[in-house]
C-alpha cells in the first residue's frame, strides 16, 4: 500500500513543464563533468527525461519526481547506463517505493548500496526488484525489512558468491527472526570461513573446489546433520557454539522454520512479480 509520502506526491495531470525542466537542470549540473562534450551531455539528458516520462506512467510519481530520483542515484555514484531505461535502477526505486510506501530517495540509496555489493547492472535492477517483491509475498516479511537485511548482509553474501536472489530468499526464510534477520544472516555466513576447520571436523565441508556450495545445499547439509536433534534448545546450543549467538539462531531457523529456503523459493516463483503488482 502507498504511504502518505507516496500519496502526497501524486499530481493531477501532467507535471508542469517548468517543474520538469527545473529538475532536469539539476541533472545537467550533475552530469556536466562526466560528459565528453555537449552532444554527449544532450544525449544523456534526453535519456534521463525519456526514462522519467516512461517510468512515471507506471507509478504514482510525476516525471519531475523520477528525474529527481535519477539524479539522486547518479549522485550516489551509479553509472547513468544502470539508472536509465524502463528496467534500470530508476524504475526499481520508484516501483519498490510505490509498493512499500517508503520514500524513493531512501530506496534509491539502498539500491545504490546493494547494487555495488552484488555488481548489479542495468536491467539487473528490474530482476532484483521483481524477486524482492515475490519473496515479500512468499514470506512473513516486508520490503523494507528485506532491503534492510540485504544492506546488512549483502557484502558477506557476495563474498561467498551468493547471488542477490538467493540472499533475498534466505532473508525470507529467516523472517521469524524479525529485525535481527539481517544481522543473524550476516554472522551465519561469516562463520563458514572462520569456523571451516571445526565444521570439517564434524564432517561438513561447505566449500567445493574452493567455492561455497550455495545456500540451498548448505541448509540441506545442516538439516541432515542437526535436524534429527528434536530438543530445540540442545540443537540451538550446538549451533551457537559453531556459528556464534546470532549466526546460530540463523542456522537453527534454517533447520527448524516452517518455511525453509526451498519453500520460500518455490512460493516466490508462484507469486506476482513487480510489473504485475504495478498494473
Amino acid at each position: 500500500a502507498a504511504s502518505a509520502y507516496v500519496l502526497s506526491k501524486i499530481k493531477p495531470g501532467i507535471t508542469a513543464a517548468g517543474d520538469l525542466q527545473e529538475a532536469m537542470l539539476g541533472v545537467k549540473m550533475n552530469l556536466a563533468g562526466s560528459a565528453a562534450n555537449a552532444q554527449e551531455l544532450k544525449k544523456m539528458l534526453d535519456q534521463v527525461e525519456s526514462t522519467a516520462i516512461d517510468v512515471s506512467a507506471k507509478s504514482p510519481f510525476s516525471a519531475e519526481d523520477v528525474v529527481r530520483i535519477q539524479n539522486s542515484l547518479l549522485k550516489a555514484g551509479m553509472d547513468i547506463r544502470d539508472v536509465i531505461g524502463e528496467s534500470g535502477a530508476a524504475f526499481a526505486a520508484t516501483a519498490l517505493a510505490t509498493l512499500s510506501g517508503a520514500a524513493p530517495e531512501e530506496v534509491g540509496d539502498a539500491l545504490a548500496n546493494i547494487g555495488t555489493m552484488f555488481k548489479l547492472k542495468g536491467e539487473d535492477y528490474k530482476t532484483f526488484s521483481d524477486w524482492l517483491t515475490r519473496v515479500d509475498d512468499a514470506a512473513a516479511t516486508n520490503l523494507p525489512a528485506l532491503i534492510h537485511g540485504l544492506r546488512m548482509a549483502g557484502s558477506s553474501a557476495a563474498a561467498l558468491g551468493i547471488s542477490a536472489d538467493d540472499a533475498i530468499t534466505a532473508l525470507g526464510a529467516l523472517s521469524p527472526l524479525g529485525e535481527r534477520a539481517g544481522s543473524a544472516f550476516n554472522n551465519f555466513m561469516l562463520s563458514f570461513a572462520v569456523r571451516r576447520k571445526e565444521m570439517k571436523a564434524m564432517g561438513m565441508d561447505f566449500f567445493a573446489g574452493g567455492k561455497f556450495v550455495g545456500l540451498e545445499k548448505a541448509t540441506d547439509m545442516l538439516k541432515e546433520k542437526f535436524g534429527g536433534i528434536k530438543d530445540d534448545g540442545q540443537r540451538l546450543g550446538i549451533l551457537i557454539k559453531l556459528f556464534g549467538e546470532e549466526g546460530g539462531r540463523a542456522a537453527n531457523t534454517f533447520i527448524n522454520a516452517e518455511k525453509g529456503f526451498r519453500d520460500i523459493e518455490k512460493s516466490a516463483k508462484d507469486a506476482l512479480g513487480v510489473t504485475e503488482k504495478l498494473t
